[in-house]
């Protein structure tokens, strides 16, 4: 955390196949699911109900029912799909530290036993050193309250749900669960704004899987390629609408035969149904975005990517070579990551990039590679920066060659070979006869 002082606008992350490149997306996507796991309106009730209960031993089985409903299997489902195989005995936990739009330091650590949390805090740079805003145990709850909270009632009931559901909720989920349904008047009025922006950002880091062609990662739009609307919904015909231009422009600049991207709506009942087309320079009729090529498709999320960055947010993608020509990618990202290093000062977003396509690596900077290695025989795993790195690796060296030729780590070591493996199959065959 000492060492944090600058933020790398794009990161591309190398290792071998089934050494965790995929698991740094999905321990991400396991903590923002860990935000969103605490359902406001049963909190509300039981609230009410705990705070107006007179009869003890009539209320014992409402009160057991809202403690099943609150009191329930996300986290410890989540846990089970998360933690390593073989890691029982120890603790899970996730560190992240940061540095918002306004330069200042951060750092978040939760940590995770086999079936709850156990410990959560948050530190944030307040003048000029780390403040702790919260550190919460089943033991110790410390907050800072000025700098969380406006409201006594709503700092009551926070307190209160921490004591009934801290394990089983984050404090970060019992505060945004709690506002959920609420106004922005009530937000407003409930917790600090400082606070509020703390939190937003750091749930801000957009996670795009380029392989999910079913949600472009766009909050307001379920599906880009087709689906519908009610009749009277104007805002999403809007941003459909507005989309489509912005899609128009994009894959100009990449396909020379593009003259247009569209959506056809058809009214169905009291629904609009949509469907992405194209049209073509060459072509009378349109085509559905529906038979476009899979890596037309999956560019989708490319554009996604580029204009979350731009607007200032964190994007992390899984596997971002996959199904897109090498030579195209590597234009696109060139020119990305020349902008963000150009434009370092202003407040746009950040790449993070797991990929395995090396040819990236002829114009990349060395601070712009990570690998994903092992570290010791004690197959420990480790992601190194190339700058850092014990070996030269300068700008100006041919980086793909060197990693290629195992000089960095992070490639695989095969010893297949086919005529020794025909003996096997015929051998396993005859046995078989």
């Amino acid at each position: 955390m000492k060492n944090l002082s600058t933020i790398n606008k794009a990161v591309f992350i190398y290792g071998e196949n089934n050494l965790g490149k995929s698991n740094l997306f999905k321990s991400i996507d396991f903590l923002y699911k860990t935000f969103d796991t605490f359902n406001f309106p049963f909190f509300s009730l039981f609230l009410k109900f705990n705070l107006q209960k007179k009869e003890k031993n009539k209320n014992n089985i409402i009160e057991n029912i809202f403690n099943e409903k609150l009191n329930d299997n996300v986290i410890s489902n989540l846990i089970s799909e998360n933690k390593r195989i073989g890691s029982n005995e120890h603790e899970m936990i996730i560190k992240v530290s940061f540095i918002n739009k306004e330069n200042k330091k951060g750092h978040y650590e939760i940590r995770f036993n086999d079936k709850e949390i156990t410990f959560e805090e948050l530190k944030f740079q307040k003048e000029k050193r780390l403040s702790t805003i919260f550190s919460i145990s089943s033991k110790e709850k410390n907050l800072d309250s000025e700098f969380i909270f406006n409201n006594l009632d709503f700092k009551s009931e926070i307190l209160y749900a921490l004591e009934k559901f801290f394990g089983k909720h984050s404090f970060i989920a019992l505060i945004t669960g709690s506002l959920k349904f609420s106004g922005i008047n009530f937000k407003e009025k409930a917790l600090n704004k400082d606070f509020v922006d703390l939190i937003n950002f750091i749930k801000s880091t957009k996670l795009i899987n380029v392989d999910d062609l079913n949600n472009q990662n766009n909050e307001k739009i379920d599906n880009l390629i087709s689906g519908e609307i009610d009749i009277n919904d104007s805002k999403k015909e809007e941003e459909l609408l507005k989309i489509a231009n912005e899609l128009t422009y994009f894959y100009k600049f990449i396909y020379k035969d593009y003259s247009k991207v569209f959506y056809l709506f058809t009214l169905i009942g009291n629904k609009k149904k949509y469907e992405l087309y194209v049209k073509y320079n060459n072509k009378d009729a349109n085509v559905s975005f529906k038979n476009e090529s899979n890596g037309s498709k999956k560019l989708l999320n490319v554009f996604f990517m580029i204009k979350s960055i731009l607007k200032g947010d964190s994007v992390i993608i899984d596997e971002i070579d996959n199904g897109i020509h090498d030579v195209l990618l590597k234009d696109i990202l060139d020119n990305l990551v020349q902008y963000l290093n150009e434009n370092d000062n202003i407040q746009i977003g950040q790449v993070i990039a797991t990929t395995h396509n090396t040819y990236l690596m002829t114009s990349l900077k060395a601070n712009n590679i990570y690998i994903l290695d092992h570290l010791n025989k004690d197959e420990e795993i480790s992601l190194y920066n190339l700058s850092e790195f014990n070996r030269k690796a300068q700008d100006n060296n041919n980086l793909e060659k060197r990693y290629r030729s195992g000089l960095y780590g992070g490639i695989p070591y095969t010893y297949f070979d086919t005529s020794t493996f025909k003996d096997l199959i015929d051998e396993i065959e005859e046995g078989n006869k």
